[in-house]
């Protein structure tokens, strides 16, 4: 994904950033950094959770869609229903702690983590930029031929071979 991105946009336009919901200014406070805005310039709108649904809100919703007049228009369901029905349940109601929720499925959650693995390890794009601060990390391993890299990694790492041998880069190069 993030090669098509450089292909459309241009290795110098895009930069990645890889964030964690442990840290949830961590997108925010970097973006500030990117932009040389003092920090906390830029920060989260106030919302409500993102929760999971549970099963009885999962079956009320199927119901309520079943019901929703077709005549109405995309628009119409969007207020009554995403911004409406869905958003006052996931802002507004705590779900009750012995209900069942639909959740990620452990096989998606690892392959998103694995595919997640291999482009921060990997990092291409000439005049790409690249922070990898985040402190639970678990790369071993780092190569690539870019532009600026910063990088955390905290249980040790080496540069060497993923596709590319070793690392390269044009900007300012922070590893720790």
């Amino acid at each position: 994904m993030v090669a098509r991105w450089v292909d459309i946009f241009g290795k110098s336009n895009v930069t990645l950033l890889i964030v964690n919901e442990a840290q949830p200014t961590f997108l925010f406070d970097e973006i500030n950094k990117f932009l040389n805005l003092p920090t906390g310039s830029l920060n989260a709108a106030p919302s409500g959770s993102n929760r999971s649904l549970t099963m009885e809100e999962i079956s009320l919703l199927l119901e309520l869609n079943r019901q929703f007049p077709k005549e109405r228009v995309w628009d119409e369901y969007e207020v009554f229903v995403r911004a409406g029905y869905i958003r006052h349940l996931t802002d507004h109601v705590p779900p009750a702690a012995d209900k069942a929720r639909l959740l990620t499925l452990q096989w998606a959650v690892d392959k998103a983590n694995e595919l997640g693995k291999v482009i921060q390890k990997e990092l291409l794009g000439t005049g790409g930029t690249y922070t990898l601060t985040n402190t639970s990390n678990a790369i071993t391993t780092l190569a690539g031929s870019t532009g600026t890299v910063s990088f955390v990694e905290n249980s040790g790492f080496t540069i060497g071979t993923v596709n590319t041998v070793g690392l390269t880069t044009t900007g300012n190069t922070t590893l720790s």
